[in-house]
């Protein structure tokens, strides 16, 4: 079992292992969605259906679950970890994103869009957000059902409001996945991708939140079908995971297709739905979710360097 891939890639990414089986036990889960890994090689995963979000060492063993405090998770659909290890999830049918220290205790909770001079109304709230993701400098970025994108300072305070409903390049369809990028910490500029479900599509916004281009084929005579997990690595490399026949696809910096691959199907080594991925570049590791077939695959992950690109 392995992925074909090209171009700045290795030939190969082998199936390392698997893990997970459906149930509501600390080993099991059901319909995991979203997955990151923090510096430390620790797991987290969007168990979606029990309601919660598990973390894993690096060995693929289960040490906790994550507390949604005084209000518990509901269907948590998104998750991501910042460059100093806390921790950000997307608590979907709570209307809300929380943020964690590395002890996991909770810092920040999201619900409001109210911006500076804004009155409060029912459209000034955060609605089922699928996914967050956050720069260097602690700016929060979410996806939320209405169809936007939303920019928050470390603060708290919702900054801007992007997008709607629509098949326009600054417009969205059920967009379920968000990544942010940008080349050193500290740096100004910065790119936005989302993964445009519905819209069949992955678009690159720059820091001015204007579209540079989108990805919506798969290499010749295939295209992505529907898009639920995006990972960009420091080269400004993507990598998506889709519904469609192809599971997983592999894109340079500027959007060109590089390869494609995982076997779609039920089993072991197989996937149905993938929902999240993410990649752990330490340990040359690629995490997907399967939310039909509740586990999670592991892959290596070869790559010539990771460096990035002066072109970009």
């Amino acid at each position: 079992f392995s992925i074909s891939l090209c171009g700045c890639f290795e030939p190969k990414m082998k199936l390392v292992k698997e893990f997970g089986s459906e149930g509501k036990a600390s080993n099991e889960f059901n319909g995991p969605t979203d997955i990151a890994v923090n510096s430390k090689g620790e797991i987290f995963i969007c168990d979606t259906g029990n309601n919660r979000v598990v973390v894993y060492i690096s060995s693929y063993e289960y040490i906790k679950t994550m507390s949604g405090g005084a209000v518990s998770m509901r269907g948590p659909y998104g998750v991501c970890v910042d460059t100093a290890d806390n921790v950000y999830v997307a608590d979907t049918e709570n209307n809300r994103v929380i943020k964690y220290n590395p002890s996991g205790n909770i810092m920040l909770e999201l619900t409001s869009t109210v911006k500076h001079g804004q009155q409060k109304d029912p459209m000034n709230s955060i609605k089922r957000p699928y996914d967050v993701a956050v720069l260097g400098d602690s700016r929060i970025f979410v996806i939320d059902s209405l169809n936007r994108l939303l920019v928050f300072e470390p603060t708290g305070v919702c900054s801007n409001k992007l997008g709607s409903k629509g098949s326009g390049s600054d417009a969205f369809d059920v967009p379920t996945r968000l990544a942010v990028s940008q080349f050193t910490e500290f740096e100004k500029n910065f790119y936005v991708y989302v993964a445009d479900s519905f819209n069949s599509r992955i678009t690159k916004f720059n820091s001015e939140f204007k579209p540079i281009f989108e990805i919506n084929d798969k290499g010749v005579m295939d295209y992505i079908r529907d898009p639920r997990g995006l990972a960009v690595l420091p080269d400004k490399s993507i990598i998506v995971a889709d519904c469609g026949a192809t599971p997983l696809c592999a894109y340079s910096a500027s959007g060109i297709f590089e390869g494609s691959g995982g076997s779609f199907g039920a089993g072991r080594g197989k996937i149905l739905s993938t929902a999240g991925v993410a990649v752990d570049i330490t340990r040359k590791r690629v995490y997907a979710t399967d939310q039909l077939q509740h586990k999670v695959l592991v892959f290596s992950l070869y790559k010539e360097d990771f460096k990035s690109k002066a072109s970009e």
